[in-house]
């Protein structure tokens, strides 16, 4: 458990994706852990965020201002991602 809490202590410093990404991998940690419980919880949620994203990304292509707050977030580089 420690090192999932070590991976997502800094969460704000990424971009959502990055973040899914860090996630993840602390669910394969926590598993590694014998922390199977536990690592179902943080799937479930993982998944839900993942779902939020793609929700977000899609309304964000529908409405500039919302674009325009997630690129000045992220910055130029991201790409985004749309629900088809």
């Amino acid at each position: 458990m420690i090192a999932f809490l070590t991976y997502i202590r800094d969460a704000s410093k990424y971009s959502l994706d990055l973040f899914l990404l860090r996630l993840l991998l602390a669910v394969r940690t926590v598993v590694e852990e014998d922390h199977h419980e536990q690592a179902l919880v943080i799937k479930s949620h993982v998944s839900e965020i993942g779902k939020l994203n793609a929700v977000v990304r899609y309304l964000a292509s529908k409405d500039s201002t919302l674009a325009d707050i997630l690129q000045s977030e992220e910055g130029p580089s991201h790409n985004s991602d749309s629900i088809s």
